[in-house]
């Protein structure tokens, strides 16, 4: 992890993670490990070796997801809930997952998804493998086309 001033600093405790995102609070990640296995867990920060060079510890929530499907992507949407992209291409799915342990909830998807981005009150928004991008407002699989072009879809912060 690299620090404001070029620190880096030292990430243990996430051996096999192909996709992570942090929440919104800056606390809290989500983990795909492998492509089928979401983990949550916890930042926190401690004294490192070196004085004044933190460690960065993840403790893991006490829920996880083992898809049924292959996880290629996540984002978060709000404080306390991840979507994921899983299967993209011709047949992908979107599921919300609250990380409180509660239930799922899929969202239709369009074929052709490539990746997914969220954040709390604006659209949900996707990259189509034919370099163009959709948005979801509602979360209902209610996809328009964007207007512009584009392959990575990325909210700021």
């Amino acid at each position: 992890m690299l620090l404001p001033g070029n620190h880096l600093v030292t990430v243990t405790g996430i051996d096999g993670v192909t996709s992570l995102e942090v929440a919104p609070d800056g606390v809290r990640i989500a983990m795909i490990f492998g492509d089928e296995l979401l983990k949550f867990g916890a930042i926190s920060w401690q004294e490192g070796i070196r004085q004044g060079q933190p460690n960065v510890m993840i403790a893991f929530s006490p829920f996880w997801v083992q898809s049924l499907f292959s996880l290629q992507g996540l984002t978060w949407y709000g404080a306390d809930n991840v979507i994921t992209l899983a299967n993209p291409g011709p047949t992908p799915s979107v599921i919300e997952y609250p990380v409180n342990g509660g239930n799922s909830t899929t969202i239709p998807a369009v074929p052709g998804m490539a990746s997914i981005s969220a954040s709390s009150g604006s659209a949900l928004i996707t990259s189509l493998s034919s370099n163009h991008m959709q948005a979801d407002a509602s979360l209902t699989g209610t996809w328009f086309p964007l207007t512009s072009p584009g392959s990575s879809p990325v909210y700021p912060g």
